[in-house]
């Protein structure tokens, strides 16, 4: 392991213990067409008056973001094509956080000097002849041949690996872009972090502990998702990071006791089959009850089938039931029901009872109301080993959670199914998972999907304490 950050103290829970602005920002890789002033899509309606590149308006081409780095140096030849499909990919934004960071050595000479600290992994990435040879023809080639600039093409491989590396996806407004923060990037990975970051609106990330450290505990962020199998994260960090992850997660063959890639063995009754070797790329899965053994390549087989069946009913417009019948068929028969396909339904079903078309929330039956419940009571047991704390998965599960318990108990209430205790006790319930989710999602910018969230959450615990005095004369401040 190379360089990493230890906390100095014991740090709480909800700390920040990072607070960084990022050193540049740009298009990622592969990207539609984008709006180099302030990264917002673009549809062809306005042109920069110099470089030609699509923009939003005459500001965008003013900010200096765009004005000052790329645009002086495609405004020497037009280099956006005339004629361009804005819903497809193109090449040519695949150089403009490279140029971003060279024009720093003249604009912030103090902001380049942090850059080249950080790791660009000239010799594994040439390894890699696709990547090697994209970014050669894509970005060195195309600035060296096409705008003349000084760098020689080494030095432009190298900026390019410190995005490659480094970069942090940034969200907003739609578009993902990508960020350079070369003290978060100091963190150690694990699949299994303890902290979580979020990016202000100004692109500041803000780093949070998600559970209490203690003193010279490793401060750890995580590259991978959290609902992946081991083999798909540790593939995806090979890719994109070139190291490979030996986590305790990665390093345990049922995922700490989840069993989150587990399949079922199909030659005895309890029996699930996991990798003998979890840290082989190609293990064989041996059943943990019976002798029976799988090939890697038949456990791939059936994943990437039930992905199959999941895409194509994610394809209709209400796919509830169809989503519902993909779990009925797998679940404990194919796959272990924390088997992280069948989670990944989970979690889209726990959004989708309740917002799709003919599943609103007041449109739920009793039985849909409690299956959103069971479904969120499950991501929380998953989750609260996988992504424990105060992680937005836990956060974004618990105001599911509480929200199909309210519905349910208004109704049940006003049939007269339950007492007044039982109402009084799954309010109270209520009122301590917004609470819990409030503390999570608020941690978010407002403009983010989990920051608009925790906006409405103060109003909903002023809906719950009203209920609980009027109807429970019980009275909460």
């Amino acid at each position: 392991m190379g360089r990493y950050v230890v906390a100095s103290r014991d740090i709480p829970a909800g700390t920040i213990v990072m607070d960084e602005e990022a050193l540049v920002i740009g298009p990622k890789q592969d990207t539609l067409p984008i709006c180099l002033g302030c990264h917002k899509s673009v549809d062809g309606t306005y042109f920069c008056s110099h470089c030609y590149f699509p923009l939003c308006n005459e500001d965008c081409e003013k900010n200096p973001i765009h004005a000052d780095n790329e645009c002086l140096i495609f405004r020497k030849k037009r280099a956006f094509p005339k004629q361009i499909e804005f819903d497809r990919h193109h090449p040519v934004y695949e150089s403009i956080l490279a140029i971003r960071c060279l024009r720093l050595k003249e604009l912030n000479p103090k902001k380049w000097k942090r850059l080249i600290t950080m790791e660009h992994h000239n010799n594994l990435r040439k390894e890699l002849e696709g990547l090697w040879n994209r970014n050669e023809v894509n970005v060195v080639q195309f600035l060296k041949n096409m705008f003349k600039i000084e760098e020689d093409p080494m030095e432009i491989h190298t900026v390019v690996g410190y995005g490659d590396i480094n970069a942090f996806e940034i969200r907003q407004s739609g578009v993902s872009i990508c960020g350079m923060f070369p003290d978060v990037a100091l963190m150690a990975h694990e699949c299994i972090s303890n902290t979580h970051h979020s990016i202000t609106d100004d692109n500041r990330m803000i780093v949070r502990t998600t559970i209490p450290l203690k003193k010279g505990e490793m401060i750890t962020t995580t590259y991978t998702h959290t609902l992946d199998g081991t083999l798909e994260r540790r593939r995806h960090v090979r890719e994109s990071k070139l190291f490979d992850c030996c986590c305790p997660r990665c390093k345990s063959p049922d995922e700490m006791g989840t069993f989150f890639s587990a399949i079922k063995c199909k030659t005895c009754t309890d029996g699930y089959q996991l990798p003998a070797e979890p840290l082989d790329y190609n293990p064989v899965w041996n059943c943990n009850t019976c002798d029976y053994s799988l090939p890697n390549k038949t456990v791939d087989y059936i994943v990437e089938g039930i992905r199959e069946e999941i895409q194509e009913a994610e394809q209709v417009q209400s796919c509830v039931e169809l989503l519902e019948g993909v779990i009925q068929k797998h679940s404990g028969k194919t796959v272990h029901p924390n088997h992280f396909t069948m989670i990944a339904i989970l979690h889209t079903l726990s959004q989708f009872y309740g917002r799709v078309k003919g599943w609103g929330m007041p449109d739920l039956s009793y039985d849909a109301l409690k299956r959103k419940e069971e479904i969120c009571r499950k991501l929380l047991e998953v989750v609260d080993v996988l992504e424990p704390g105060l992680s937005r998965i836990r956060g974004s599960s618990m105001f599911e959670l509480q929200q199909a318990i309210y519905f349910r108990i208004q109704k049940e209430f006003e049939d007269g199914l339950i007492s007044v205790d039982d109402l009084r006790r799954s309010l109270e319930e209520v009122l301590e998972l917004l609470k819990s989710a409030n503390e999570i999602l608020s941690f978010d910018s407002p403009s983010s999907p989990s920051g608009k969230t925790a906006k409405v959450i103060p109003d909903s615990m002023i809906v719950v304490k009203t209920v609980l005095k009027k109807v429970c004369n019980i009275d909460i401040s």
